[in-house]
């Protein structure tokens, strides 16, 4: 997916320089409570939920058409750092401690905004890629040849959809301000543990509200 979002980057630029239309950056501030969940499949299949506030900043990139009756605009969101998760501990029954954390890493989203002609509000719907990428230190409970063994969970694709309404203030020569509010769904993940005795499914779904900045050429 993240090739796909390239390309859309790729042809915004190449489409700006054959139409002379006009090409924005700028840099996002904002932040959002998530809904995040997870339960495994084996055992005493326990779940675990929990409400979550994430500080967000980004970079992005826009060419906009304006036409007749509406304004397009096709852009992609990039987030340049990791995501880390608070890392979660478990003790089990025989004394040993199990603990896993979550990055996200390489978050990147292509979007779409539509306005009437003329008018500061929009409308926008995203699509986004990252990767999940997952640290662990787990000790299994049961044993292979007499000894306990470590589990190790893969990594997995993390994907989502973004519907969001904003409004442009221009300040001054190209510069403008934007707020924009937005619902994020991300499809659910699924990892599954290295002995194969356990499978874990992750689901995080949230709003945000974010300041951005940039200026237009």
């Amino acid at each position: 997916m993240k090739k796909v979002l390239f390309t859309i980057l790729a042809c915004l630029f190449a489409g700006a320089t054959v139409a002379q239309a006009e090409v924005t950056f700028g840099l996002s501030v904002g932040g959002g409570e998530y809904d995040a969940s997870g339960k495994e499949s084996y055992g005493s299949k326990q779940q675990r939920g929990e409400t979550v506030s994430v500080p967000v900043a980004s970079i992005f990139a826009e060419y906009t058409q304006n036409l007749d009756a509406v304004s397009i605009s096709v852009g992609v969101d990039y987030i340049p750092y990791d995501i880390e998760s608070e890392t979660v501990e478990n003790t089990r029954i025989n004394g040993s401690t199990n603990t896993g954390s979550v990055d996200i890493e390489d978050h990147v989203t292509g979007y779409i905004h539509l306005s009437p002609a003329g008018s500061p509000v929009f409308l926008r719907v995203g699509y986004s890629h990252a990767e999940a990428m997952t640290t662990e230190n787990i000790t299994n409970l049961t044993s292979i040849a007499g000894q306990t063994v470590q589990d190790t969970y893969g990594n997995d694709d993390l994907v989502g959809m973004h519907y969001g309404i904003g409004y442009d203030h221009e300040v001054a020569d190209g510069f403008f301000i934007r707020g924009l509010a937005q619902i994020h769904e991300y499809d659910d993940i699924t990892v599954r543990s290295s002995s194969g005795n356990n499978a874990i499914t992750a689901s995080l779904d949230g709003h945000s509200v974010t300041l951005q900045v940039g200026k237009s050429f």
